[in-house]
């Protein structure tokens, strides 16, 4: 499964203003770095929880279909199921109507649930034929996202801000601190081996 975002956020769980005032800054000079860092800060914390902060549109492609009837989905939390596709060899998609499934939003990670009596499609694609577009995050503003992730973003921001050389070959990169770790511990998806 591979997830590709369709539409990015519409804020960030971070405002340039709290950033600034984070740092400690008055001028706008590094306006555009500390927008960057932002970015940067709320794209690690989703790679490294499985989550998606801000509500924003994306696909999430499947190879084949469960052997059972969920499909599972990423990021968590899913807000919505906005189309199911499949493509047949040439690309072109057809649709599955939606009614013939349910979103079960609340398990992490989410599925997409077959209902009863209903068989999932033939595929003729060996690879990538299912997409599921799909909106996912805690909400459309800063506010909605628990403070410990937004915290997480402030002190990772604060950090790259403060630690911008950049890494030379055979040296250690400068590591995330210990506090944003253990911000994020909690919202990590953690797999059984």
């Amino acid at each position: 499964m591979t997830t590709t975002p369709l539409t990015g956020p519409a804020a960030e769980p971070l405002s340039l203003a709290e950033a600034k005032a984070h740092l400690r800054l008055t001028s706008a000079d590094e306006d555009g770095l500390l927008s960057r860092l932002i970015i940067a800060a709320r794209q690690h914390i989703e790679s490294h929880t499985g989550l998606s902060l801000i509500r924003q549109q994306l696909l999430c492609t499947h190879d084949t279909w469960p052997e059972g009837e969920s499909l599972t989905l990423s990021p968590y939390p899913v807000i919505s199921i906005d189309a199911l596709r499949i493509l047949n060899e040439d690309g072109d998609p057809t649709s599955i109507p939606l009614a013939h499934t349910y979103l079960a939003a609340t398990p992490r990670p989410a599925r997409l649930v077959l209902r009863q009596g209903r068989r999932w499609p033939r595929l003729e694609r060996a690879a990538g034929g299912i997409h599921v577009h799909l909106t996912a995050g805690f909400g459309p503003s800063a506010a909605d996202v628990p403070e410990p992730l937004r915290h997480a973003a402030a002190l990772l921001m604060a950090h790259w801000y403060e630690h911008r050389e950049p890494v030379n070959p055979g040296e250690a990169p400068v590591p995330v601190p210990l506090s944003v770790d253990a911000l994020l511990a909690p919202y990590r998806r953690m797999a059984l081996l």
